[in-house]
């Protein structure tokens, strides 16, 4: 069952718990480690939008797609993108509502990405 809004309120709140030292947070919202990859930002945000348009976590959508990756690749090409299907973003419903998502990039591996935004959706 999805969480209600005051469930959901927590998730940012929840991200920043993840990412404490050595972290940058742009105006945008987004936490960064110094560390991290220039693209992973840009990276995160498109799977964010990829879970926002198709109403999934990323990784549901990297397994739905598995066996059919020149179908995948149409469909994402077919948005206004830009989304990228790969493990890493979760959406945020509200009482049966998509209202965002979280994503996370520059994980290794990238199960790491899906349990940091499985962590920050579902922080209290």
């Amino acid at each position: 069952m999805p969480a209600t809004r005051q469930e959901r309120g927590g998730a940012l709140r929840g991200a920043g718990r993840h990412c404490r030292r050595g972290c940058r947070r742009p105006s945008d919202g987004a936490l960064r480690f110094e560390e991290a990859l220039w693209i992973t930002p840009e990276v995160a945000r498109a799977k964010a939008n990829a879970a926002v348009a198709f109403r999934a976590s990323t990784a549901e959508l990297e397994e739905r797609w598995r066996e059919r990756p020149l179908f995948a690749t149409s469909i994402v090409n077919l948005g206004p993108g830009p989304f990228v299907i790969g493990k890493g973003a979760v959406p945020i419903v509200i009482d049966g509502t998509v209202v965002g998502a979280v994503g996370v990039s520059g994980g290794i591996p990238a199960d790491l990405d899906h349990a940091i935004a499985e962590a920050a959706v579902r922080a209290e």
